[in-house]
């Protein structure tokens, strides 16, 4: 049984988790897919969704139990690669989702979820702790709330997702989803594809450096700017909108 399904859309890659809670197969699986974008440059956007009102329950514990330490690097590569996919990755949140569950939210650009989505780190509760998606929800929500979170294992809704940063479109109902990604998908396909990548990459460096670490971040920043200013894709946008013309990446 095949545990997500990829439908094909133009540039856009719209995968489905079939399960309730990642196995090892399933992040296999999600892992060997995500290879196969990072290696495609027809797939512009990524979005990943959950089934049957349900998000994502994180882990599946009867794996998590027994899981050497293999498996769990495997678990915890999944993560890292979908946080530095070099595409632009839209979540839509319909339902749950929990422990790694919010983990796979917190490392995609954009997320919209409905008013029936709610978002819990449930680990401690078990006696486990939100190991491996701290990292993730430290950069995008900061250490106050991933503290507070995750230590109480407390339910919050999509409001307060939206509230703390983890969720940055919220709309009434489920059906409601649909519009909202199409909009997103839109501003998303004006975009250099090449830019969103090298901005990514550029926000990932700088947050890991140390806040006082001035001169370096302004090194980094500069030379970014500087490889991207002399980039065919970066010359061909600016000559575009000089000239009042679309680019090559617009429809």
């Amino acid at each position: 049984m095949r545990g997500i399904e990829v439908r094909e859309q133009g540039a856009v890659r719209d995968v489905r988790l079939l399960g309730r809670a990642l196995n090892l197969e399933i992040v296999r699986e999600l892992r060997a897919q995500l290879l196969t974008f990072t290696q495609d440059e027809r797939v512009r956007i990524v979005v990943l969704r959950g089934n049957d009102k349900l998000f994502c329950a994180g882990a599946d514990l009867h794996w998590m139990r027994d899981a050497t330490t293999p498996e769990l690097t495997e678990f915890a590569a999944l993560f890292a690669e979908l946080d530095h996919l070099p595409q632009a990755v839209i979540a839509v949140v319909e339902g749950p989702a929990i422990g790694g569950g919010v983990g796979l939210v917190a490392c995609c650009d954009y997320v919209i979820a409905s008013e029936a989505a709610w978002f819990q780190f449930s680990e401690v509760k078990l006696g486990l702790m939100p190991a491996m998606i701290a990292p993730y929800l430290l950069a995008k929500i900061g250490p106050a709330a991933t503290r507070a979170y995750g230590t109480s294992a407390q339910r919050f809704n999509a409001q307060r997702a939206y509230e703390l940063g983890i969720v940055q479109h919220v709309v009434a109902t489920n059906t409601d989803t649909t519009q909202a990604l199409d909009d997103i998908i839109a501003k998303y396909l004006e975009v250099a594809p090449g830019a969103i990548h090298a901005t990514k990459t550029l926000l990932d460096e700088l947050i890991h450096l140390p806040a006082v670490d001035a001169t370096t971040r302004q090194q980094k920043t500069i030379a970014a700017i500087a490889a991207r200013r002399a980039s065919q894709e970066a010359q061909q946008g600016v000559a575009a909108f000089l000239e009042h013309a679309k680019a090559p990446w617009q429809a």
